[in-house]
Protein backbone atom coordinates (compact mmCIF):
# COMPACT_ATOMS: atom_id res chain seq x y z
CA UNK A 1 0.00 0.00 0.00
CA UNK A 2 2.95 2.07 0.59
CA UNK A 3 4.83 1.94 -2.72
CA UNK A 4 1.85 1.21 -4.97
CA UNK A 5 -0.99 3.81 -3.36
CA UNK A 6 0.96 6.03 -1.73
CA UNK A 7 -0.53 4.99 1.85
CA UNK A 8 1.58 6.70 4.22
CA UNK A 9 -0.43 5.77 7.14
CA UNK A 10 -1.25 6.26 9.70
CA UNK A 11 -1.33 2.23 10.32
CA UNK A 12 -1.92 0.62 13.72
CA UNK A 13 -0.96 -2.82 14.64
CA UNK A 14 -2.39 -4.85 17.04
CA UNK A 15 -0.23 -8.15 18.44
CA UNK A 16 -0.29 -10.31 21.41
CA UNK A 17 2.34 -9.30 23.53
CA UNK A 18 4.49 -12.28 22.86
CA UNK A 19 4.51 -11.48 19.32
CA UNK A 20 5.60 -7.67 19.71
CA UNK A 21 9.17 -7.89 19.22
CA UNK A 22 8.99 -10.25 15.92
CA UNK A 23 6.32 -7.82 14.27
CA UNK A 24 8.98 -4.77 14.46
CA UNK A 25 11.49 -6.95 13.40
CA UNK A 26 9.59 -8.20 10.44
CA UNK A 27 8.39 -4.51 9.43
CA UNK A 28 12.19 -3.79 9.07
CA UNK A 29 13.07 -6.64 7.74
CA UNK A 30 9.79 -6.65 4.72
CA UNK A 31 9.31 -2.65 4.98
CA UNK A 32 12.13 -0.79 5.27
CA UNK A 33 10.94 2.21 3.75
CA UNK A 34 8.12 2.44 6.72
CA UNK A 35 8.84 3.81 9.92
CA UNK A 36 7.43 2.05 13.02
CA UNK A 37 6.96 2.38 16.40
CA UNK A 38 6.70 0.44 18.98
CA UNK A 39 4.13 1.79 21.36
CA UNK A 40 4.79 -0.28 25.03
CA UNK A 41 6.32 -0.35 28.40
CA UNK A 42 5.52 1.47 31.64
CA UNK A 43 2.85 3.85 31.78
CA UNK A 44 5.43 6.18 32.29
CA UNK A 45 7.30 5.00 28.64
CA UNK A 46 4.07 5.10 26.92
CA UNK A 47 3.42 8.61 28.08
CA UNK A 48 6.88 9.87 26.54
CA UNK A 49 6.35 8.17 23.26
CA UNK A 50 3.09 9.26 22.81
CA UNK A 51 4.35 13.07 23.77
CA UNK A 52 7.24 13.01 22.02
CA UNK A 53 7.01 10.50 18.87
CA UNK A 54 3.10 9.72 18.18
CA UNK A 55 2.11 13.14 19.19
CA UNK A 56 -1.51 13.57 18.14
CA UNK A 57 -3.17 15.69 16.17
CA UNK A 58 0.18 16.63 14.44
CA UNK A 59 -0.28 16.58 10.30
CA UNK A 60 0.12 13.63 8.45
CA UNK A 61 2.70 15.34 6.59
CA UNK A 62 4.83 16.22 9.70
CA UNK A 63 4.50 13.17 11.50
CA UNK A 64 8.02 11.09 11.60
CA UNK A 65 6.17 7.75 11.76
CA UNK A 66 3.85 5.09 9.59
CA UNK A 67 2.86 1.90 11.75
CA UNK A 68 2.16 1.91 15.32
CA UNK A 69 2.55 -1.44 16.62
CA UNK A 70 1.38 -2.50 20.15
CA UNK A 71 -0.85 -5.37 22.04
CA UNK A 72 -3.99 -5.27 23.32
CA UNK A 73 -3.59 -4.78 26.87
CA UNK A 74 -1.94 -1.55 25.63
CA UNK A 75 -4.96 -0.61 23.53
CA UNK A 76 -7.75 -1.38 26.83
CA UNK A 77 -5.10 1.05 28.64
CA UNK A 78 -4.29 3.87 26.67
CA UNK A 79 -7.27 3.87 24.12
CA UNK A 80 -7.65 7.70 24.97
CA UNK A 81 -4.02 8.65 22.82
CA UNK A 82 -5.06 5.69 20.17
CA UNK A 83 -8.48 7.37 19.62
CA UNK A 84 -6.56 10.69 18.64
CA UNK A 85 -5.75 9.32 15.27
CA UNK A 86 -7.67 8.72 12.09
CA UNK A 87 -6.18 5.18 11.15
CA UNK A 88 -6.18 4.57 7.62
CA UNK A 89 -5.06 0.58 8.21
CA UNK A 90 -6.38 -1.07 11.63
CA UNK A 91 -4.42 -4.88 11.66
CA UNK A 92 -5.29 -7.26 14.60
CA UNK A 93 -3.12 -10.45 14.42
CA UNK A 94 -4.97 -13.11 16.30
CA UNK A 95 -8.04 -11.38 15.47
CA UNK A 96 -10.24 -14.33 17.16
CA UNK A 97 -9.61 -12.09 20.56
CA UNK A 98 -13.11 -10.36 19.22
CA UNK A 99 -14.85 -13.25 18.69
CA UNK A 100 -16.34 -12.10 22.33
CA UNK A 101 -17.79 -8.52 20.97
CA UNK A 102 -18.68 -8.18 24.71
CA UNK A 103 -15.00 -8.07 25.99
CA UNK A 104 -13.05 -5.14 26.58
CA UNK A 105 -10.68 -4.99 24.38
CA UNK A 106 -13.37 -5.66 21.16
CA UNK A 107 -15.43 -2.44 23.15
CA UNK A 108 -12.30 -0.65 22.88
CA UNK A 109 -11.14 -1.50 19.22
CA UNK A 110 -14.52 -0.76 18.29
CA UNK A 111 -14.31 2.90 19.05
CA UNK A 112 -11.23 3.62 16.88
CA UNK A 113 -11.48 5.42 13.44
CA UNK A 114 -10.32 3.57 10.68
CA UNK A 115 -10.51 3.55 6.77
CA UNK A 116 -9.90 -0.27 6.73
CA UNK A 117 -9.41 -3.19 9.09
CA UNK A 118 -7.08 -6.35 8.40
CA UNK A 119 -8.17 -9.32 10.78
CA UNK A 120 -5.42 -12.17 10.42
CA UNK A 121 -6.15 -15.11 12.83
CA UNK A 122 -6.00 -19.32 12.29
CA UNK A 123 -8.96 -19.58 14.25
CA UNK A 124 -11.99 -17.99 12.77
CA UNK A 125 -14.40 -20.15 13.86
CA UNK A 126 -13.63 -22.76 16.91
CA UNK A 127 -16.97 -23.27 18.76
CA UNK A 128 -19.99 -21.57 16.89
CA UNK A 129 -21.28 -19.26 14.30
CA UNK A 130 -21.56 -16.63 16.64
CA UNK A 131 -18.08 -16.40 16.80
CA UNK A 132 -17.52 -16.02 12.78
CA UNK A 133 -20.46 -13.26 13.49
CA UNK A 134 -18.31 -11.06 15.53
CA UNK A 135 -15.42 -11.21 13.45
CA UNK A 136 -17.85 -9.79 10.61
CA UNK A 137 -19.55 -7.40 12.16
CA UNK A 138 -16.13 -6.02 13.19
CA UNK A 139 -15.40 -5.68 9.84
CA UNK A 140 -18.27 -4.61 8.40
CA UNK A 141 -21.05 -3.91 11.01
CA UNK A 142 -23.20 -2.04 8.12
CA UNK A 143 -24.16 -5.36 6.63
CA UNK A 144 -23.36 -8.01 10.19
CA UNK A 145 -25.38 -5.92 12.05
CA UNK A 146 -27.51 -7.90 13.67
CA UNK A 147 -26.53 -11.31 15.16
CA UNK A 148 -29.84 -12.97 14.89
CA UNK A 149 -30.21 -12.34 11.44
CA UNK A 150 -26.89 -13.50 10.70
CA UNK A 151 -28.19 -16.82 12.07
CA UNK A 152 -30.70 -16.84 10.19
CA UNK A 153 -29.38 -16.56 6.80
CA UNK A 154 -26.88 -19.29 8.12
CA UNK A 155 -29.30 -21.77 10.18
CA UNK A 156 -27.63 -25.05 9.15
CA UNK A 157 -30.41 -26.96 10.57
CA UNK A 158 -33.22 -26.27 7.37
Amino acid sequence: MHEYQDSHGPHLIVVPKSTLCNWMAELTRWAPGLSAVRFHGTKDEREEIARDVLCPGQHDEDRSWNVCVTTYEVCNMDRNVLNKFAWSYLIIDEAHRLKNEASTFSRTIRTFETRYRLLLTGTPLQNNLHELWALLNFLVPDVFASAEQFDDWFNLDI
